[in-house]
C-alpha cells in the first residue's frame, strides 16, 4: 500500500461516503487519510447506520456518532482491493469506497431492502 493507493481508494466517493462494517454496517463521511511507516490511517465522520441496529452495537455507534471522527488503522499486510475500493483484514473491519457501491446500498436503505444490502456486502 502506497499514497497512491490512498487516493486510488478515495479520489471517487458518492457524496463522500463510505461503508464502514464494524460491529455493525454503518455509511460515514470520508475526511482524511494519511500513510506513513507502513500504515494507513483514516478518519471519518460515523453518520447513520445502514442496517438495523443490534442491540449489542448500539453503544459503539451512539458514542461513535458523536465523536467529531474515528480512526481505523490498517497495515500494509491488509486485503485491499484498489480496483474494487475497498479495504479489510481478518482482525479489523471492512471499508468500501467504490462510487457504484456506496450508491446502490444507499437506494437500498431507502427502500428497506436489508437483504440485499447484505448480499452486496458479504
Amino acid at each position: 500500500m502506497t499514497k497512491e493507493s490512498c487516493k486510488q481508494l478515495f479520489d471517487n466517493l458518492y457524496h463522500n461516503k463510505i461503508i464502514l462494517r464494524k460491529d455493525t454496517i454503518c455509511f460515514c463521511e470520508f475526511l482524511n487519510c494519511n500513510f506513513s511507516n507502513n500504515t494507513l490511517t483514516i478518519q471519518l465522520k460515523v453518520i447513520e447506520t445502514v442496517v438495523k441496529l443490534k442491540p449489542r452495537n448500539k453503544n459503539w455507534f451512539e458514542e461513535a456518532k458523536t465523536k467529531e471522527y474515528i480512526e481505523i488503522q490498517y497495515q500494509n499486510n491488509e486485503t485491499t482491493k484498489i480496483e474494487n475500493q475497498s479495504i479489510g483484514g481478518i482482525y479489523s473491519c471492512r471499508i468500501w469506497a467504490n462510487y457504484d457501491i456506496v450508491k446502490k446500498v444507499y437506494d437500498l436503505k431507502k427502500q428497506g431492502l436489508e437483504e440485499e444490502i447484505y448480499n452486496i456486502l458479504w
